[in-house]
């Protein structure tokens, strides 16, 4: 008969316990991956502001914001083009919404161009 070897049996046992730890240990590590946002994502800008955002982003009033889309929109359509970048607006149903990154470059070339934007006309 085979004597019983204690050492063996006790290896067998750590063995698994380590691989059922470990596995535990994994699956948890797994999950809290999944339910955490990336530090980038958390705190990166919207795409779109509304009227107001982009008003305090300029640091001007919401109207002379919508003067500026005015006036614009003035000179395309009684030239049939405009020069330079335009303000850069979508608008939905009654909401004006304006891109973020194209607004950094229209601020850029408007004052490269020096554009002047004057009330009313």
């Amino acid at each position: 008969m085979k004597r019983f070897n204690f050492s063996m049996l006790l290896s067998s046992i750590i063995l698994g316990a380590s691989l059922i730890i470990g596995c535990v240990l994994i699956q948890k590590e797994l999950n809290v991956q999944e339910t955490e946002v990336p530090k980038e994502t958390k705190n990166e800008p919207k795409v779109l502001m509304n009227m107001e955002e982009t008003a305090e982003y300029l640091g001007l009033t919401e109207q002379q914001v919508k003067e500026i889309i005015k006036t614009e929109n003035r000179e395309l359509s009684e030239t049939g083009s405009f020069i330079g970048v335009m303000f850069p607006y979508i608008k939905i149903d009654d909401e004006i919404l304006i891109s973020r990154d194209r607004l950094k470059e229209w601020v850029k070339e408007s004052t490269t161009q020096r554009n002047e934007y004057e009330s009313g006309s």
